[in-house]
């Protein structure tokens, strides 16, 4: 799982990972230039999170202009705050929303109108932490301080409430855990 968020604090080497991360993420996603351009967008903006305010500052135009290509040109909204594992492919973008605090693990697939957002549970905020390899189907809704496991298949339109444990796939709504 990637680090970089408040409660994952950077670890050293992690710049020399996120380059891996962006040539890997090119070779994921041989199909079309704008998402791969969305990517190397994401990899340039993204480090900008996790340093000091001075350095947001500094890189705001290059904020701005992130977040007009993804979500006015590509119609995407992968949050560049969010943690983003190297190898990740996006098919069909259009409509995939990912949340700020939001933790996807390396290789993921993502697909055309999933959600992965926030939810209050006691008052408290909760988001998803998507694991290695986990496979997300067009339209899914992923909600909550759900933990989904490595090697997970996320089926089209499926909403997840509860947590997917490891090579398990999970449809419909609620999701259900299949054999």
């Amino acid at each position: 799982m990637a680090s970089g968020t408040a409660q994952n604090p950077p670890r050293p080497g992690q710049q020399a990972s996120a380059r891996r991360g962006l040539f890997q993420d090119w070779s994921s996603n041989p199909g079309g230039i704008r998402i791969r351009l969305l990517l190397v967008f994401f990899r340039l903006v993204n480090p900008l999170s996790r340093g000091p305010r001075w350095f947001k500052l500094a890189g705001a135009p290059l904020i701005l202009a992130y977040k007009f290509y993804t979500q006015w040109i590509v119609g995407i909204e992968l949050h560049w705050k969010c943690t983003l594992g190297p190898g990740a492919s996006i098919y069909h973008g259009y409509g995939l929303v990912v949340h700020s605090d939001t933790r996807l693990g390396a290789r993921v697939k993502l697909r055309n109108g999933v959600t992965i957002g926030m939810k209050y549970t006691q008052g408290k905020p909760q988001v998803p932490v998507i694991g290695d390899d986990v496979d997300i189907g067009a339209n899914a809704v992923i909600i909550g301080g759900v933990r989904i496991g490595d090697g997970a298949t996320i089926g089209a339109g499926a909403v997840v409430i509860r947590d997917v444990p490891a090579h398990t796939v999970a449809v419909g709504n609620p999701a259900r855990l299949l054999p």
